[in-house]
């Protein structure tokens, strides 16, 4: 795992390898510091493979329905209901 930095707001984070998906590099928002406590240091941009924003369209959609259940599900329970 290594992180990269492209400009002072934004960092990459490469993730080489990974028990279930294939290599991915992810997008992080530095938050101001401000927000750290309510928001977290980074936020989730999505995947720098992802320029339609469908796989972070998706990501979001299983976020909300894991909080929405506050049950920790299978991968086969979440496609189930989701589809």
């Amino acid at each position: 795992m290594e992180s990269t930095v492209f400009s002072e707001d934004y960092r990459f984070l490469k993730l080489n390898n990974t028990r279930s998906t294939e290599s991915a590099t992810y997008k992080l928002l530095l938050n101001p510091s401000q927000e750290w406590i309510t928001k977290g240091i980074y936020e989730y941009c999505g995947e720098t493979s992802d320029p339609t924003g469908e796989k972070r369209e998706a990501a979001d959609k299983i976020y909300r329905h894991l909080l929405k259940s506050g049950l920790p599900l299978e991968p086969m329970e979440i496609n189930q209901t989701l589809g």
